[in-house]
């Protein structure tokens, strides 16, 4: 009997000491699968291109931004501030490559100017913000009209020469073009068309930048643009290994009738960057402005500027 009873104790002890007692922390932990892939950085501006820190830029310069988000995520808003105003834009690209010439003429008046880039991500992540410093010059001319051809950007049109019409959003002015591309010809990471510019003539092209096939059937013509034309200025350069040889005319919406021309000859000079006018013309109403090719090389053609 009494040996039954030391059994029976040890046995009730033994399963006494092996529950788990209530409120203990032995319970199995939550499973992490699946979530060590998750991105849990923010987005960084890896970089601009343009402006850079104190860089002096003209009231009608395009701003350039070439940001990439450094996460996994695309960018899906771009803000630009300027003067405590917030442009937004939206972007749902791993890459921002974009220039704009509103913010420009609308909000940057004045002489000094800080510039803040701040961008979001598709998870609703924003990276620090950026800032740049810039004095603005004012324009030597007061240009009503600049075509920086800032939304040529067609469908396959980048190496293959192309016909179509091109809209500029902010005069609603179109462009008819035959035997065109839009990549400058050749570039620098898909920003900037490669050339030189030794006479540093300022507010140079960036892309997208028309390219006009050396055949007799190239052509870059202006719908007909209303309230005359006084002064003409464009920037273009020999993107390939023939020289320029091309045609610059001003007619009326019938193109029979021609109100100014000019026969541009450039000798080999290849990626150099030149300027043609400011020219007077002093035309009133209705035109057309007209780029022909006449047996030179394929023509890169960009910043026209007219009043």
């Amino acid at each position: 009997m009494q040996r039954t009873l030391i059994i029976f104790l040890i046995l009730a002890i033994f399963f006494g000491c092996s529950r788990t007692p209530e409120g203990s922390n032995t319970s199995t932990a939550p499973s992490t699968a699946g979530t060590s892939g998750e991105d849990n950085s923010n987005p960084t501006i890896d970089s601009l291109i343009y402006p850079t820190n104190n860089a002096q830029v003209y009231v009608f310069d395009d701003l350039m931004f070439n940001i990439t988000a450094s996460d996994d995520n695309n960018i899906k808003y771009l803000y630009v501030i300027i003067d405590n105003t917030t442009n937004t834009y939206n972007i749902n690209s791993k890459t921002v490559n974009y220039k704009n010439y509103t913010i420009l003429k609308n909000s940057m008046q004045g002489n000094n100017k800080t510039i803040k880039f701040l961008v979001e991500d598709s998870a609703g992540k924003k990276s620090e913000i950026k800032s740049v410093n810039i004095s603005i010059l004012s324009s030597s001319i007061d240009w009503d009209y600049k075509e920086s051809f800032n939304e040529f950007l067609p469908t396959d049109i980048k190496v293959n020469y192309r016909e179509g019409t091109y809209q500029n959003s902010l005069y609603n002015i179109s462009w008819n073009y035959t035997q065109v591309r839009n990549d400058g010809g050749s570039n620098v990471n898909n920003v900037i068309p490669y050339y030189t510019n030794p006479d540093s003539i300022s507010n140079p092209p960036l892309l997208p930048t028309p390219v006009i096939r050396n055949s007799n059937i190239a052509i870059l013509i202006s719908a007909p643009i209303t309230e005359g034309i006084s002064k003409l200025y464009f920037q273009y350069f020999q993107p390939f290994s023939s020289a320029l040889n091309f045609n610059l005319k001003i007619t009326r919406e019938d193109t029979n009738i021609t109100l100014f021309e000019t026969n541009i000859v450039k000798t080999q000079d290849k990626w150099t960057l030149k300027e043609f006018g400011p020219i007077n013309l002093n035309i009133d109403g209705n035109f057309r402005i007209i780029f022909t090719q006449n047996g030179g090389g394929q023509l890169a053609i960009d910043n026209i500027r007219w009043k």
